[in-house]
């Protein structure tokens, strides 16, 4: 959590300080309590700091049996680790080879074909034949 808080900063904040974009976050879940007092309600935010570090948020209430008092669960979830991590399932499900993979991880991340072509230093017409490989292992 501390990695991504710094992240998202960029190390500019104070150690143990909650960024800026999960506090309003969490502002606007605290401000809507009234409103939606008898809802099950989660709120959730990207927070994009740049092209390889996207972040989600999310933050609801809990409430603990012990405690008269809710508190906030704030979730963080690193995008880019997540698209990999599906990818690699993936992988392993349709038998993708380690560069079908890359290419994978990087399609579900939303790059394109170029960005995805200059970020593994090949062509589009490679992406684009790995992609189709990938499309037709998953239909079996």
């Amino acid at each position: 959590g501390r990695r991504m808080c710094s992240q998202i900063t960029q190390g500019r904040s104070q150690i143990n300080s909650i960024p800026d974009q999960i506090w309003r976050v969490c502002e606007s879940l605290i401000d809507s309590r009234e409103w939606f007092c008898d809802r099950k309600l989660i709120l959730e935010a990207e927070i994009k700091v740049d092209k390889s570090v996207n972040f989600r948020v999310r933050v609801r209430w809990l409430t603990l049996e012990l405690s008269p008092d809710p508190y906030l669960l704030v979730t963080l979830e690193d995008q880019n680790q997540s698209y990999q991590n599906s990818a690699s399932t993936d992988a392993l499900k349709y038998g993708l080879t380690p560069r079908e993979e890359q290419i994978w991880s990087l399609k579900k991340a939303n790059f394109t074909y170029r960005e995805i072509a200059q970020q593994l230093f090949i062509s589009i017409n490679t992406v684009k034949k790995h992609l189709k490989n990938i499309y037709a292992k998953q239909k079996y």
